[in-house]
């Protein structure tokens, strides 16, 4: 599982994308404006594009990941690959 806090986005504002062995995380936090008739003197957010690329494990199955962003944590759920029987540690070879 790879956890992220995205405060203020959207699951529609964040793409995840699996290549081969990788796993890339992109987004833009976009500045917001003051109400009508206020300025704002300090922001404690940062703003603009971000990206993050992770490397998957071997055992991952990359066609099945689930994501979802609940209060400003973007959760990506990384199943394993189910093994055929008989080929786990137990396999022998003749």
């Amino acid at each position: 599982m790879i956890e992220m806090e995205v405060p203020g986005l959207t699951r529609e504002e964040i793409e995840v994308t699996v290549r081969g062995e990788t796993i890339l995380i992109r987004g833009e936090r976009r500045r917001t404006r003051g109400q009508a008739g206020h300025s704002v003197f300090v922001t404690e957010r940062h703003y603009g594009r971000f990206s993050r690329t992770f490397h998957l494990p071997e055992d991952v199955d990359g066609e099945h990941i689930e994501t979802t962003v609940t209060e400003g944590v973007l959760r990506i759920v990384l199943p394993k690959r189910r093994r055929p029987r008989g080929l786990g540690k137990e396999f022998k070879r003749f």
